[in-house]
């Protein structure tokens, strides 16, 4: 019990106190501080994508609903679409189930992507089944949606993928293929609703197993980076990210640029960079370049989280730096600019179940950050919202019987009101003492408190 004089102020007074002092504390940090980790999705829910512009940000995510084994043997069920939508200042609305049933068979798949475009439309792009895709379209920040059906393909795998070009149009990539080969093919629009017919992405000879194209505009020209198998007979297959590039708004694309050609300074071999996989490439723009993230790892080793900045035609600016410390297996970056700084996030295994963890460029190095939190068993795939109230990130937490919730944490801006106690005095009631005796205990919070009068 911990005891301070106080020239008779009031217990009220204290107490206010207490609260300011907490409050200018926190806001006077420039690191990042959290709430406790917190369910957000009201049932089964995974794969969450987000999406935000400088007035709101939404978080899309997949509520799964399995169903017994079917004649093949695999499991089946259908996958509905669920919206939540944030404006600054306010809180998360969540908007309930905005798009499904859409079937599936074997493992649940990730069938979404989501963009909001300049004029504040959200487009969501949905697998609706194994040859059709369902565009789903809102102009009054996902109150109401109106859908979109087109074919693309008898042979298409994995989610849509669609994107805004710089000059207001819109693609939209998918992945063909069967058992040996994986394609992109895309098509274009100037409304996202009405679209052309798709066309192969990838024209050159050889290349095979493409898919996992992303996309950003940039300078008025439009990026994609992709990941290839390659292979040769002095080097084990693998994995390698290329580019190509478009000046009219996709129409037509520059020949494939091969990204991942150098070798690298933090592995502890001078191999050929044809013997490191590279994997799961995600582009941004982050100040006056592009910036990439993807996994990569070296033969069969565990991949690692590795980023670069690239000039306009690609070329690598500086060196490629790997930004995890710990050899765990890594997956997943995203890259994201926050208050004008880099930010990346994924999710390893470095404590036995995968967490979600933040880098931060500090001087030279990137600082670590685990964000999901001890009590929460299996983390992965965390996407962040980026607005004025600040940082908020999301992520599919996986249970030990294999259910799946849609966690977040949001920025701490809060302390628990310390709960005082009288010690010589009864609160309410007048007294002849001169001194007043208060007791307290330090309430718990997430970030801790530096410190209190």
């Amino acid at each position: 019990m911990m005891y301070r004089k106080f020239p008779k102020l009031p217990a009220l007074l204290l107490f206010f106190l207490f609260q300011t002092l907490c409050s200018q504390t926190l806001s006077a940090q420039t690191g990042l501080f959290w709430e406790q980790p917190e369910v957000f999705s009201t049932g089964q829910g995974n794969f969450p994508v987000t999406a935000y512009n400088n007035d709101f940000g939404i978080v899309v995510w997949q509520e799964p609903n399995k169903s017994a084994a079917g004649a093949s043997g695999a499991n089946e069920g259908s996958i509905n679409i669920a919206l939540a939508v944030k404006r600054e200042g306010g809180s998360w609305e969540k908007r309930g189930i905005i798009g499904g049933p859409y079937s599936y068979s074997g493992s649940v798949p990730s069938i979404i992507s989501a963009v909001i475009d300049g004029k504040g439309q959200i487009f969501i792009a949905a697998a609706a089944s194994a040859s059709q895709a369902e565009i789903l379209v809102s102009s009054d920040e996902g109150a109401t949606f109106d859908r979109y059906r087109l074919n693309t393909g008898t042979e298409s795998s994995l989610a849509p993928r669609i994107a805004v070009c710089s000059d207001g149009s819109y693609l939209l990539f998918v992945t063909r293929g069967g058992q040996t080969s994986l394609s992109i093919y895309y098509a274009r629009s100037l409304d996202g609703r009405s679209w052309s017919s798709f066309q192969p992405f990838i024209t050159e000879p050889g290349m095979q197993l493409t898919f996992l194209p992303s996309h950003v505009s940039f300078s008025g020209r439009e990026y994609v980076v992709f990941q290839s198998f390659t292979g040769s007979t002095e080097a084990t297959p693998s994995f390698q990210l290329f580019m190509k590039t478009s000046s009219d708004a996709g129409l037509t694309w520059t020949p494939a640029r091969r990204l991942t050609d150098f070798r690298d300074a933090f592995s502890n071999t001078n191999a050929s960079a044809d013997f490191f996989d590279n994997q799961r490439p995600q582009l941004t723009v982050q100040g006056d370049s592009l910036f990439l993230v993807w996994e990569r790892r070296y033969r069969t080793g565990s991949p690692q989280i590795y980023g670069a900045r690239l000039g306009p035609d690609g070329s690598l600016i500086g060196i490629a730096e790997r930004i995890n410390s710990t050899n765990a297996y890594c997956n997943n970056p995203i890259a994201f600019n926050f208050r004008g700084d880099t930010k990346i996030i994924w999710f390893d295994n470095r404590r036995g179940g995968n967490r979600i963890y933040l880098a931060q460029r500090t001087g030279l190095v990137w600082e670590e950050t685990e964000l999901s939190g001890s009590s929460v068993w299996d983390a992965s795939f965390g996407r962040p919202v980026v607005d004025n109230d600040g940082l908020f990130i999301f992520w599919q937490n996986t249970t030990r019987q294999g259910s799946t919730q849609v966690y977040y944490i949001s920025p701490d801006t809060s302390v628990n009101p310390v709960q005082l106690i009288a010690g010589n005095f009864s609160p309410g009631r007048r007294t002849r003492g001169d001194h007043a005796q208060i007791s307290w205990n330090i309430p718990f919070d997430s970030s801790g408190i530096q410190g209190f009068s």
